[in-house]
């Protein structure tokens, strides 16, 4: 009786541990299935990273410039100035992507991904420089330059969207997280557009002296008088950028590098021929052993 009542312990003890191991193994599971991001920084830790998180997004908007200016695509995708240069035959096809073909033809068609992906970069561009500036604004008021280059390269995105596309560029913005809708913008709208964010650059690095500060206003009253050229206004684009104001030697450089984000103008023609889907225009092509004027 003994040994039964042992093994009816026994029993019971198994039973006991068994539901104890079923409960606890129902939390590892709801625990191991809750949702995890442990290698990705939201948007709410950066707002609550304070100077660090808003240095953080100035830092990011300036990478994703580089995306969509002269960067960005790998060997598949391309930016807005390579599809421009296409498109006016600074660049031809040479490859058989029926994305580069259309628009080397000038026969674009809507659903075209290669574009749609360009258009997106930039657009996406924009929006980082919001969240920069938004951030800047709160944590670092202090940093007037960084605040300033951040309107630049809003007014940057607006204004070059505006040179590649035809008519009817919308530039909505994210509100505390929810989409703001606008119509599409005509051509002349955006560059307007584009020089209330330059203006407001320069109004943040008026009268300062330090380099930094000197170079973001130059990139400013350049890219300014640009879009006041693209308006047809060129009085008042000589005017705003003399000689005297902007050095003629004065540049705002993009660096790249190959192992991470490359210049597209390398990607797809200076490493040679296995990889030129895009080739320098000419006005002469060879077809069939004979010259052929295009």
């Amino acid at each position: 009786m003994t040994k039964l009542t042992n093994h009816a312990q026994w029993a019971v003890a198994g039973l006991l541990s068994v539901g104890a191991l079923s409960i606890s193994a129902c939390g590892i599971k709801d625990e191991l299935l809750s949702p995890q991001q442990p290698g990705t920084i939201t948007a709410s830790a950066i707002a609550t990273a304070g100077a660090a998180g808003a240095e953080a997004l100035r830092v990011g908007a300036l990478g994703q410039m580089k995306v969509w200016t002269v960067g960005g695509g790998g060997s598949n995708g391309n930016n807005p100035m390579m599809l421009g240069d296409l498109l006016t035959d600074v660049w031809k096809s040479g490859d058989t992507f029926q994305q580069h073909n259309e628009t080397d033809q000038r026969t674009i068609s809507l659903n075209n991904t290669v574009l749609q992906t360009a258009y997106t970069a930039a657009q996406n561009s924009r929006g980082r420089f919001y969240d920069a500036i938004n951030a800047l604004t709160t944590a670092s008021p202090d940093k007037k330059s960084e605040i300033a280059e951040m309107y630049w390269g809003v007014g940057l995105v607006e204004m070059s969207l505006s040179e590649v596309f035809c008519n009817g560029v919308p530039f909505g913005s994210v509100v505390n997280g929810s989409p703001v809708y606008t119509d599409p913008l005509t051509n002349q709208q955006g560059f307007a557009l584009s020089i209330t964010h330059f203006d407001s650059a320069l109004a943040l690095v008026q009268g300062a002296t330090d380099s930094y500060s000197i170079g973001v206003r130059n990139a400013t009253l350049v890219a300014k008088a640009r879009a006041l050229v693209d308006m047809g206004k060129f009085a008042e684009a000589a005017t705003l950028v003399p000689a005297s104001v902007v050095p003629t030697n004065y540049q705002y450089v993009i660096t790249y590098s190959q192992p991470t984000q490359d210049n597209e103008i390398w990607t797809y023609n200076g490493q040679g021929q296995s990889v030129a889907r895009m080739v320098v225009g000419d006005s002469v092509d060879l077809l069939n052993g004979q010259k052929n004027i295009i």
